[in-house]
């Protein structure tokens, strides 16, 4: 073959591959999803706080007592209604989540499902 169209195919190629490196660099990454079980904190009335009560959060000893895998406190700000659990929704949670669900409906517990991205997560 000649040499002037070998360097013509290399530089086609070259040209491509930049433009494909190009491309998928100024398209943003999309995070994965996955769902969480948000379980709200439920107030104490001050007449019944006693002092370990005061310290600890509702919603986590629930997690805590349904043997939870995974879940994580996230105390109040100023614009977070009260103090909270996230708890992922993921095979090995799911007895927990199950057993937290149950109580949560008994006991007045507010809780939510929403999805969460995932951050420094593997994608296939």
């Amino acid at each position: 073959m000649r040499r002037d169209l070998l360097i013509a195919f290399a530089g086609g190629a070259a040209l491509s591959a930049t433009i494909s490196v190009a491309a998928f660099m100024a398209t943003p990454l999309k995070l994965p999803e996955r769902p969480v079980l948000i379980l709200y904190d439920k107030g104490v009335p001050l007449d019944d706080l006693r002092v370990d009560e005061a310290n600890s959060l509702t919603a986590g000893r629930l997690m805590h007592s349904c043997g939870a895998k995974d879940f994580a406190v996230k105390i109040a700000t100023g614009t977070d209604r009260s103090n909270y659990i996230e708890a992922p929704l993921s095979d090995e949670n799911l007895f927990g989540i199950t057993c937290a669900l149950k109580s949560a409906t008994v006991e007045g517990f507010d809780f939510s499902l929403a999805p969460k991205k995932l951050k420094n997560a593997q994608t296939h």
